[in-house]
């Protein structure tokens, strides 16, 4: 349990050229003590490399905006078999992002219960979400998958697959999985952005590449970044106030170049338009994208991710 301004921080030294390894595993961190004022994680790692975090309970801090436990930078770091529960404001209680001078690759996020708790990604490469099972049980929140890329340069090969969101199980409420962009000053870049055989459940469920909030993605001042070589196959998507939509806009000052559209199933139960955002004939698709209305509309429902301002995206395909 953790109070006040207590943090245990591992690796401090943030030197690049120091690694750390470790097996954490059968703990309970109890962030959800630390007060909206309190400034910091409960646990931090720093440069750990071919380190085990299995089979641990996260408790999550009151302040969505900080997450319970931290990584940052490191190599072949896994993450199996743990139970997360997030705070009353939701959030990512675990957040894994880079650290400078040290390689950000090889990460495996598998296995895990997520329960009101997003999973946050920062600039890192070479790494996989598989097989994760997100709710929104405790909190009734939104819930959902974020990667951003790196301050400078580009993240490479990040996989989210064969993940299900399902925030039908507290008050009902959205799923996402999506790209965002970073803070003011930074870039989001990713080259292999690979979203598979997901399964989402909510009130609105959307992938996006960029920015799962719209208004954003028309803001001049937001800069997304560039993603290439992006695949979006085997996902399912039901929606129950309105159309499931996939988003493949690039925004005002970013670009998504290269995708991949196949074999998606989109579904909703408000008899509204299910939306692939910007989908210019370049862009393959293939199998199964269905409108399928299973009840007639209800007053309560979500705006559909149409833009009336046409394509944003620069799309080639080989």
């Amino acid at each position: 349990m953790f109070t006040g301004a207590g943090q245990m921080w591992f690796n401090s030294t943030l030197d690049p050229a120091v690694a750390m390894s470790a097996t954490i595993s059968t703990l309970t961190i109890n962030a959800s003590t630390l007060t909206m004022a309190s400034p910091q994680s409960a646990m931090r790692f720093s440069n750990c490399q071919n380190c085990s975090f299995n089979n641990n309970q996260i408790l999550g801090h009151q302040n969505g905006l900080i997450p319970a436990v931290f990584f940052e930078g490191g190599s072949n770091n896994q993450f199996l078999n743990n139970t997360t529960t997030a705070g009353p404001q939701g959030g990512a209680a675990l957040q894994l992002q880079a650290l400078g001078g040290t390689p950000n690759s090889g990460f495996v996020v598998s296995q895990n219960t997520f329960d009101s708790s997003n999973l946050l990604h920062i600039g890192l490469n070479n790494t996989k979400v598989t097989n994760n099972y997100f709710s929104n049980r405790t909190q009734g929140n939104m819930i959902g998958i974020l990667v951003c890329g790196p301050w400078t340069g580009t993240s490479q090969n990040i996989t989210i697959d064969s993940n299900t969101l399902d925030a039908m199980v507290g008050n009902w409420n959205g799923a996402f999985i999506t790209g965002i962009p970073n803070d003011p000053g930074g870039l989001s870049n990713i080259n292999g952005f690979n979203i598979t055989n997901n399964i989402l459940k909510s009130t609105g469920s959307i992938i996006s590449v960029q920015d799962y909030v719209t208004p954003d993605v028309t803001d001049p001042t937001i800069n997304f970044g560039t993603k290439t070589n992006v695949t979006i196959t085997g996902n399912q998507l039901s929606s129950l106030y309105g159309g499931s939509q996939i988003d493949i806009r690039g925004g005002t000052s970013g670009s998504v170049d290269k995708v991949l559209v196949e074999s998606n199933t989109l579904q909703n139960s408000a008899g509204q338009q299910n939306v692939i955002c910007d989908w210019p004939a370049s862009v393959r698709h293939q199998g199964s994208f269905t409108a399928l209305p299973l009840h007639p509309p209800v007053s309560r429902r979500t705006v559909a991710l149409a833009d009336a301002a046409g394509p944003r995206i620069s799309v080639s395909v080989s």
